[in-house]
């Protein structure tokens, strides 16, 4: 559906008069989103030399953060399947899901701060966000 449709068409119909997509969908998107930087700042910290001593532990964090991209991508598309079915328990189910996976990709981010390249005037000011939310929201 959404996933292997471009971002434009997405975009359309969740601007659109239609029911789905919808709120949920969208936030899943954007976890998605949050799930690709925090691999940026991995990809842009694997191989510097700087970093050395920590690149099996960002290789570990780069694979989780691949996979929660690729499960948040998935809930763009089960969210408007679960609103489509109209059974209320498949509705609920994805925005659990959703907030699972967020507080897994928020715990990805603290270790960055010491361990990864966001020196960055883009990935500092993202992964400090990401890390006092997950301090603050154990």
């Amino acid at each position: 559906m959404y996933k292997e449709a471009s971002l434009e068409k997405y975009l359309d119909d969740l601007a659109a008069k239609l029911p789905a997509p919808g709120g949920g969908s969208a936030a899943a998107l954007n976890a998605a989103m949050a799930a690709s930087l925090v691999s940026m700042v991995v990809n842009f910290t694997l191989g510097n030399p700087k970093y050395a001593a920590f690149q099996t532990e960002l290789n570990e964090i780069l694979s989780k953060s691949e996979k929660l991209r690729k499960d948040f991508l998935d809930l763009v598309d089960l969210d408007v399947v679960a609103y489509q079915t109209k059974d209320i328990r498949k509705a609920l189910d994805v925005p659990l899901a959703l907030a699972r996976l967020c507080c897994q990709a928020a715990e990805l981010c603290p270790p960055l701060i010491k361990k990864g390249n966001i020196d960055s005037k883009i990935n500092k000011p993202f992964i400090y966000k990401i890390a006092v939310v997950s301090k603050a929201n154990p």
